[in-house]
């Protein structure tokens, strides 16, 4: 009677157009029908009459089929890829407005175009790879960003004040670089159910002395608190064990800045007290905070037509200020609610998904892309002070783009699976 069943699971499975979904479903129905064959047996009925009875209380195959290919069939996020799409092409508009240096404006549009295109194959790899396979490279991730840290502080070159691997043909590698592989890391790391603190506490301490060394603020600062919600998410039993590490951490870090007040940098200094008072520095570290609020005043509601603005990195961290100097604060008011828009539409999602490791995927890729957005907003209305951080979908630069594909490509991803937890997670769940 064993090839009965097995010739109705066939019947029922033929029907699920997904490889990957007729596994999960074929699972599923064998795990049921093993019960029930079980039950009834318990209930006096013989292997053979137990095995028919529970096969006729499945249904038709072909009914059981079709509904559960209508279930399980892959699904796509078009609402968020539309939001995405149209926050990546109002990222291209800040370029249109440096056209008066036409060897700027030939190099840095076409890039952009690239990074769109790049961006575009890496959401769909993300998006059609199974990201429960992550689990299985989490050492290769981890050993990846290790050799670009010694890479980094071994063989930089300064630029701008950090430091900076540089490979033949323009590529760079820098702290986000190593920022983004972590994160990845971190995550096939934790999403495993054997995850160790032990090694948790040793490479949270190796990747956090890379940071410091470089040294690179802004890194470290998402870097401390990405980390630290994914390890609050993961491991909730631990939640006073990670507080007092957080506050050790800021313990030291203060009286590591407080014992050496005196080998700080000036520029560093004069950063901190331009953020308090930028008429004193208005001429050096306060001249960016004195500037954008001034181009952000003049903007209106449509912006300034034509003209150059006087503005630094109006590529990159600045590039909010760009657009709506020349397009007005109804686009960039638009840009921002249409960037929340597309954090909270993934955080809404996360009802829906039981794989907790899933759910540590959008929880990180939300708490990752919205620190960014947020900081950089703030930074440039003054709310906090100028650090090195760029906006996504908006700022030009591959490594940022990289970065929020990513994130966008395992969201689809886990959304695509959302209804293919294996029955021996629920299995486990319900013990």
């Amino acid at each position: 009677m064993n090839e009965r069943k097995f010739e109705y699971l066939d019947r029922v499975t033929s029907y699920i157009k997904s490889k990957e979904a007729k596994r999960y479903v074929e699972e599923e129905l064998h795990y049921h029908l093993q019960q029930e064959i079980a039950r009834l047996t318990l209930d006096g009925y013989s292997r053979e009459e137990a095995e028919q009875k529970a096969i006729e209380q499945m249904g038709s195959p072909d009914r059981l089929g079709a509904k559960l290919n209508k279930l399980h069939r892959p699904r796509f996020d078009w609402v968020l890829a539309l939001m995405v799409f149209v926050i990546s092409l109002i990222g291209i508009l800040p370029l249109l407005e440096i056209r008066s240096d036409f060897n700027i404006f030939v190099v840095f549009l076409p890039n952009k175009i690239v990074s769109l295109v790049i961006s575009l194959v890496i959401i769909l790899l993300f998006m059609w790879f199974p990201y429960q396979k992550l689990v299985k490279f989490k050492w290769l991730f981890f050993i990846l960003s290790f050799v670009m840290m010694w890479l980094i502080l071994e063989y930089g070159v300064m630029i701008n004040g950090a430091p900076y691997f540089v490979i033949k043909g323009g590529i760079v590698l820098s702290s986000f670089s190593v920022l983004t592989i972590l994160f990845i890391a971190w995550l096939s790391y934790l999403g495993d159910s054997e995850a160790n603190l032990l090694w948790v506490f040793i490479l949270f301490g190796v990747s956090v002395y890379f940071f410091v060394m470089v040294p690179a603020l802004s890194a470290t600062l998402m870097y401390v608190t990405i980390v630290g919600i994914l390890l609050w998410v993961r491991f909730p039993e631990r939640r006073r064990t990670f507080v007092m590490m957080l506050a050790s951490f800021i313990v030291v870090s203060s009286t590591y800045v407080f014992i050496n007040i005196d080998n700080i940098e000036r520029y560093q200094l004069e950063r901190l007290l331009a953020f308090i008072n930028p008429e004193n520095y208005k001429d050096n570290a306060g001249y960016n905070y004195l500037n954008n609020k001034e181009l952000l005043s003049k903007s209106g509601w449509f912006g300034q037509e034509g003209g150059q603005i006087d503005l630094v990195e109006f590529h990159t961290d600045f590039a909010f200020v760009n657009l709506t100097y020349h397009y007005g604060w109804l686009l960039g008011g638009f840009t921002i609610l249409l960037g929340l828009l597309i954090a909270a539409r993934m955080l809404r999602k996360l009802s829906n998904i039981r794989d907790p490791f899933g759910r540590l995927i959008i929880l990180g890729g939300v708490s990752l892309y919205s620190f960014q957005f947020l900081y950089n907003i703030m930074m440039v209305l003054g709310v906090v002070p100028y650090i090195a951080i760029s906006l996504p979908f908006i700022s030009y630069g591959l490594t940022s783009t990289v970065q929020y594909s990513m994130i966008i490509g395992l969201f689809l991803s886990v959304f695509r699976r959302q209804n293919l937890v294996r029955i021996t997670e629920d299995r486990g769940a319900s013990k």
